[in-house]
C-alpha cells in the first residue's frame, strides 16, 4: 500500500523561539564589580547623585544579566538622548568629568564586554567582528604614542563602547522575535531627538550658524544630529513601505517628522548621505525613487529656500582670511594632516593627535586651523592609527556593506518581506554612513555610531535568523 503525504506549507509553521542566552558568571561578576566601585566612589565623594547612578547601574546590570536583549535595547533607546545632560557632570576623575553618557559607556564596556566574552564562539561569527577588534587593538596601542594620554584613553573608551554594542547586539539577535525587538528599540530611539528637533525648528532653531537657525535635537551640534537623522531616515523607508512590518503604522506617522528633523538640522552631509541612501534603495529595489527623489528635492527647495542657500557658499573662492567655504576647509585639513603619516606609518600618531596638534602650518600659502578635527574618519584612521588602522577601518565599513547585501540576497531568495526590509534598510543606512565618514568625524561619536552599528547588527543578523514563518 502506498501512502501519499500532502506537502506542507512551510510558511504556516511556527519557528522555535531560541532567544538570547542569559549572562553567566562573568557578566554577574562584572555587574557586582561595577556596582561596588560606584558605591565606594559615592561614599568617598558623599554625593547623592553618584549614589543614584550606582543604584541605576546595579539595576541595569541585573536586568542585562537576566535578559541581555532588554539591556541592549535600553542602551540603544537611551543613548541618543543622553547628551542633553552632557554639561551636568556626576563626578570628576582628575581632569575628566563623568556625565551620564560617559558613565553609561564605562558601565556597558564592563558588563556588555563580559557578556561578549562569554558568548565569544557565537560573537566571533559577526561579519565584521575581526576588523572592528583589529581597529580597537590599534586604538589601544596608539595610546602609547599619543600626545595626550588622557584624551587618547577617552577616545579609546568611546570606540570600545561602540564595538561592544555591535557585538552584544549581534549576540542577542538569535531569532525573528529578537530581531524585531531590537529593530523596535532602534525606532524608539528616534522619538526624543525627533520631537526635540521639531520643537526647536518651530522656535527658530536651537543654534544660529551662518545666519540660519539650526536644530540640534538632543545632540551637541547640528552636524552629528543631521548625520544621525540622515542614515536613520534611509533605514526607516523600506520598513515603512513594507505592509507586513509589525510597526508600519507607527513608521508612517514618524517618517514625516524624522524628515522634518533632518531638514531642520541644515546639515549638508546628512542631506547628501540620505540622498545616497535613497539612491541605493532605488538601484537595488525601488526604481520609482529615481523619479520621486528629484521631485521631492525640487519641492523642498521651493518650499524652504534656505535649504538651497546651504549650498551657495560652495562657489565661494579662497580669500586671504580663509578657505572661503567649508568644503575647501576640509581639503586644507586633509592636505595638512596626511603628511603626518610618515612620522609613524605603523602605529600612527596616537588617538586624538590631530586635535591636540597646535603647530603652525600653511597649506597653499594660507594659514590652516590648528587643533581642528580631521573631518574625515579615513584621514583620521591613517594619521592617528597608522596604515593598519586604515586597513581595518576600510575593511570594517565596506565589509559591513557587503554583509548587509548578503543578508538581503538571502531574505529575497526566501521571499521574506520583513527580513528583506530590515536588510535593505540596513544596507541603505550603512552605505550612507560610509559615504558620510569620508568627510565627518563619526568613529568615536557614540550617540551616532552606537545607533548605526546596532542597525548594522540588525542587517547582519537578518541573514542568519529563520526565514520561514513569523511569530513576531
Amino acid at each position: 500500500m502506498t501512502v501519499h503525504i500532502a506537502p506542507a506549507d512551510l510558511r504556516t509553521l511556527r519557528t522555535p523561539r531560541i532567544g538570547p542566552l542569559p549572562g553567566g558568571g562573568l557578566t554577574w561578576t562584572a555587574t557586582l564589580a561595577v556596582s561596588v566601585v560606584l558605591l565606594v566612589a559615592a561614599a568617598a565623594l558623599g554625593d547623592s547623585r553618584v549614589f543614584m547612578a550606582a543604584a541605576a547601574c546595579a539595576v541595569f546590570g541585573m536586568v542585562f544579566a537576566i535578559r541581555p536583549a532588554l539591556g541592549v535595547a535600553l542602551i540603544v533607546i537611551v543613548r541618543p538622548s543622553l547628551d542633553l545632560w552632557a554639561d551636568k557632570p556626576l563626578a570628576s576623575i582628575g581632569s575628566t568629568q563623568l556625565n551620564p553618557a560617559s558613565l553609561m559607556a564605562l558601565m556597558f564596556i564592563a558588563i556588555g564586554g563580559a557578556y561578549v566574552i562569554e558568548r565569544w564562539p557565537e560573537v566571533r561569527r559577526a561579519p565584521v567582528a575581526r576588523p572592528y577588534l583589529g581597529l580597537a587593538v590599534m586604538a589601544v596601542l596608539s595610546i602609547a604614542v599619543a600626545p595626550s594620554k588622557g584624551g587618547a584613553i577617552t577616545e579609546v573608551l568611546r570606540l570600545l563602547s561602540v564595538v561592544v554594542l555591535y557585538l552584544a547586539a549581534y549576540a542577542v539577535i538569535r531569532d525573528r522575535r529578537g530581531l524585531i525587538r531590537i529593530a523596535a528599540a532602534v525606532i524608539a530611539s528616534l522619538a526624543v531627538p525627533t520631537l526635540v528637533a521639531v520643537w526647536q525648528f518651530a522656535h527658530g532653531g536651537s543654534t544660529v550658524i551662518g545666519e540660519i537657525g539650526r536644530s540640534t535635537g538632543t545632540f551637541l551640534h547640528p552636524d552629528p544630529f543631521g548625520i544621525f537623522m540622515g542614515f536613520m531616515l534611509a533605514f526607516l523607508l523600506p520598513l515603512a513601505i513594507t505592509r507586513s512590518f509589525p510597526y508600519r503604522i507607527v513608521l508612517l506617522c514618524a517618517v514625516p517628522l524624522v524628515a522634518l528633523a533632518l531638514l531642520s538640522s541644515y546639515t549638508r552631509t546628512g542631506w547628501v548621505g540620505f540622498m545616497f541612501g535613497m539612491a541605493v534603495l532605488a538601484f537595488v529595489r525601488y526604481r520609482r525613487l529615481l523619479v520621486i527623489g528629484p521631485l521631492l528635492l525640487v519641492l523642498v527647495a521651493a518650499a524652504v529656500p534656505s535649504t538651497a542657500q546651504r549650498f551657495s557658499d560652495l562657489n565661494s573662492g579662497r580669500t586671504q582670511y580663509g578657505p572661503g567655504n567649508s568644503l575647501r576647509a576640509r581639503y586644507d585639513l586633509w592636505r595638512q594632516n596626511l603628511p603626518k603619516v610618515v612620522h609613524d606609518p605603523v602605529f600612527g600618531n596616537g588617538f586624538k593627535s590631530i586635535v591636540e596638534d597646535t603647530s603652525g602650518t600653511k597649506v597653499g600659502g594660507v594659514n590652516t586651523v590648528q587643533g581642528a578635527h580631521s573631518h574625515s574618519d579615513f584621514v583620521r584612521a591613517v594619521v592617528e592609527l597608522g596604515v593598519p588602522g586604515l586597513v581595518f577601518f576600510a575593511w570594517l565599513l565596506f565589509g559591513s556593506v557587503k554583509a548587509c547585501s548578503r543578508s538581503l540576497k538571502r531574505a529575497t531568495a526566501a521571499r521574506d518581506p520583513v527580513l528583506t526590509a530590515l536588510s535593505l534598510g540596513a544596507l541603505a543606512a550603512m552605505s550612507a554612513y560610509t559615504l558620510m565618514s569620508f568627510d565627518s568625524n563619526l568613529m568615536t561619536q557614540v550617540a551616532v555610531s552606537g545607533t548605526m552599528w546596532t542597525v548594522a547588527a540588525l542587517g547582519h543578523a537578518a541573514g542568519r535568523v529563520e526565514t520561514l514563518g513569523s511569530d513576531a
